[in-house]
């Protein structure tokens, strides 16, 4: 039997000076097997596709949402989209690993580094043994939090992404 890796992620660069509201509608989301409509592309989470494909690794995505850069995520908006993603992983166990498609500069009203709160939550769903990966822009914030609970961080390496 082959290696099986859970993906999901939230992906959304704050600009905590924008008084545009961040919504859950604009926060579009893909779920399960819509994913994979990512495949092919110069996408973070394409790069994920493509490389299970390659290697042979069965990929079960859960959720993926994103916007483009707009204000501060209201705690409501947040608390719906990490609740939903954890569940779906949790939901999609067993895996050899999970894998986080974030962006680095999220932040919430309540979690000013809201991509560590993510991974935080993630690992507290899935183990102190499971290996957590995660993906993120090359000019991300990378808090104490991410690097306390992730496994593996990588930036894109390409642009655009």
């Amino acid at each position: 039997m082959g290696m099986r890796v859970v993906a999901g992620g939230i992906m959304h660069e704050t600009h905590t000076f924008s008084t545009e509201p961040t919504t859950l509608e604009g926060l579009a989301a893909d779920r399960g097997e819509a994913c994979f409509r990512y495949a092919g592309t110069n996408h973070s989470l394409g790069g994920v596709i493509d490389g299970c494909r390659e290697l042979g690794i069965d990929l079960v995505p859960t959720l993926f949402a994103s916007s483009v850069s707009t204000g501060t995520i209201p705690d409501d908006v947040f608390e719906t989209l990490a609740d939903e993603l954890v569940t779906l992983i949790v939901g999609a166990l067993p895996a050899d690993g999970i894998v986080l498609t974030l962006h680095g500069a999220m932040v919430s009203a309540g979690y000013p580094d809201a991509d560590g709160e993510i991974v935080r939550r993630v690992r507290a769903a899935v183990g102190a043994t499971m290996p957590i990966a995660v993906t993120l822009d090359f000019h991300a914030n990378i808090g104490p939090l991410l690097v306390g609970e992730a496994t593996i961080i990588t930036a894109y390496q390409t642009y655009p992404h």
